[in-house]
């Protein structure tokens, strides 16, 4: 069975099962085979990689990148925290300070969390305030998500209000027949895809679709092909395939 793993963090992630090595970019989608994606949930999970699980679209998949990125900033501050910590230690005990890699520098930068020179320590201020900072970032994802929702809810709108107009139009016999829309409207594309059935499925079922659908995709509406060419994109993380999809490979 193949589980999908998504990196909603920007940093790019590496891990190796059985001697084999996988990069996942950020914003990056990867299916893999399920003693895979549990090994690098494991071992990622922390540092915010997420499992898209079947249904998973839309919000779901927004709500899981959020959590993955919660998971993320926990996993830096407390990096960040601890090297703090373990130098204010050395101090202590007459120790030598221990310069601060580059990863930490720039998480530090990123995060807003002051990162001390030689034997300082962090303060509660500080710590607020980068929360604070990740809780406004969270918010403004979730505000320019919405915004997206209700233009596209708008559009619908004033798509129906149009149809309407024609159709009364039509009815108080101040349009001819001829004048209707005929191919590639509004109400065309919506039947179109309700009788193919494509927008709900999941990665499991799409690429199988895909193969399955061949030359029909093609016969489509351009709009109905740039839908399913950008579906198919979004939930393998390539571009869509110039050959038909292998059946016996599609969803392996």
């Amino acid at each position: 069975m193949a589980v999908v793993v998504y990196n909603p963090t920007d940093e790019e992630m590496t891990a190796t099962y059985i001697g084999l090595t996988d990069k996942i970019l950020p914003e990056q989608k990867l299916k893999v085979d399920d003693a895979r994606g549990r090994s690098y949930l494991n071992e990622l999970g922390p540092r915010g990689l997420v499992q898209l699980e079947f249904g998973d679209e839309g919000e779901g998949v927004a709500k899981k990148a959020d959590a993955g990125r919660r998971k993320c900033y926990e996993f830096r501050r407390k990096q960040i925290l601890r090297y703090n910590q373990t130098n204010e230690r050395q101090k202590q005990n007459g120790g030598a300070f221990q310069e601060p890699p580059d990863y930490i520098r720039r998480w530090s930068e990123n995060m807003g969390l002051k990162l001390l020179e030689p034997f300082a320590f962090t303060d509660d201020a500080a710590v607020r305030m980068a929360d604070v900072k990740q809780e406004n970032l969270a918010k403004d994802r979730l505000l320019a998500q919405k915004d997206v929702e209700m233009g596209e809810l708008k559009s619908q709108m004033s798509t129906m209000q149009d149809q309407m107009n024609q159709l009364l139009a039509m009815l108080k016999g101040g349009q001819q027949k001829e004048s209707l829309p005929t191919p590639a409207t509004e109400v065309d594309l919506i039947e179109v895809r309700k009788r193919l059935g494509y927008k709900f499925m999941n990665s499991t079922q799409f690429e199988p679709w895909v193969a399955k659908n061949w030359e029909n995709i093609f016969n489509q509406p351009e709009e109905i092909q740039k839908e399913i060419k950008g579906k198919y994109a979004d939930l393998y993380a390539r571009p869509f395939p110039e050959h038909r999809p292998d059946l016996d490979s599609a969803g392996a």
